[in-house]
């Protein structure tokens, strides 16, 4: 598993050549409204109305923002070069519903596990983990579907995840 792991980063690496153009500063936009938006919310912090639209706010830019990401990751998996223009709108105009409503579902049942005890919320998060790829891949899948066929797709499969994201490439 080590060595598919290394194939797998060094696949990554070969596929950004030529692309960090797009990738680095879609990735500085996203982040920069992203802060924007949570630097709001600490600023109203006195006033709870605020607080809360802005938060919820925050919450629907942020899911939006992370189908663009996933697509724009996917894009780059699969050797092709994202268009930064494309990337930033592609949230708002593939379906953005969906995304919202499955960032909904993602962060209620992560939290729900993670009242359980900490680690099984862990566990749910890389289980619920490809819903987004999976919301793109297959777009006729609503929110909930997506979360099941994520479910499925990592059954057996977390703790691989798991080290593939400690792991570096060497």
């Amino acid at each position: 598993m080590k060595q598919e792991r290394y194939l797998y980063k060094q696949q990554a690496v070969s596929n950004m050549v030529g692309k960090y153009g797009v990738v680095i500063p879609a990735l500085l936009l996203i982040g920069f409204v992203e802060s924007g938006l949570s630097t709001m919310v600490l600023i109203s912090a006195g006033n709870p109305t605020l607080v809360f639209g802005f938060s919820v706010i925050g919450f629907i830019v942020g899911a939006i923002l992370l189908y663009s990401t996933t697509k724009m990751f996917i894009l780059t998996s699969d050797n092709e070069l994202p268009v930064l223009e494309e990337i930033l709108v592609i949230g708002i105009k593939e379906k953005p519903m969906r995304s919202i409503a499955l960032q909904f579902l993602v962060t209620l049942f992560t939290v729900l596990w993670i009242l359980l005890f900490i680690i099984p919320g862990i566990i749910k998060a890389y289980a619920y983990s490809m819903s987004f790829y999976l919301l793109f891949r297959k777009p006729e899948l609503i929110a909930s579907e997506a979360i099941d066929e994520s479910k499925k797709l990592t059954d057996g499969y977390k703790s691989d995840l798991f080290v593939l994201d400690l792991m570096e490439l060497k």
